[in-house]
């Protein structure tokens, strides 16, 4: 058991897999991970991906779905450290991280979906714009056809009188 903590610390992929799927929380004496960079109390953490044991901290507000299932818990103190160091961590995810990861994701959603809606809005402005010159020049062309239609009909005039 104790061996697989110990690879589950060594390896990001491991870990990852084993504790930021579990809804159990080491809540009386947490877990010390290695982390790059600075940390914020609050910040959730997640396997770096670099496989060397080490994670990196993401604020909840900038946390993607697709961070979700490397997420191994939450940080407790902050640390205005840059480099690696250790960082006590709650392991696990509870159901307002849970809600996090969903506000989120909607966020996301709405952003692409305002996105679209302006791309959308832009559209229609400039096929508005294509309709009205449109029908103008489809208005002058319509005029001109009266017009040819009245010369023909004055022309057809002047030739029965010329004939008689």
């Amino acid at each position: 058991m104790f061996s697989l903590w110990r690879k589950a610390r060594r390896e990001n992929s491991a870990a990852s897999r084993l504790l930021g799927t579990t809804s159990l929380r080491f809540a009386l004496h947490g877990w010390q991970r290695k982390v790059r960079g600075i940390v914020h109390s609050g910040d959730f953490i997640l396997a770096s991906g670099h496989e060397d044991g080490t994670a990196r901290a993401v604020r909840p507000d900038a946390l993607d779905e697709a961070a979700g299932s490397r997420i191994v818990g939450r940080a407790w103190p902050s640390s205005s450290e840059s480099g690696i160091h250790k960082v006590m961590v709650a392991v696990g995810l509870d159901l307002g991280d849970a809600a996090v990861l969903q506000a989120n994701k909607l966020k996301s959603m709405v952003e692409q979906q305002q996105t679209l809606l302006s791309e959308l809005k832009s559209i229609t402005q400039r096929q508005r714009g294509r309709i009205a010159a449109l029908e103008l020049t489809l208005s002058r062309y319509e005029y001109l056809a009266a017009e040819l239609q009245q010369i023909k009909s004055q022309l057809g005039e002047k030739q029965t009188v010329v004939l008689r």
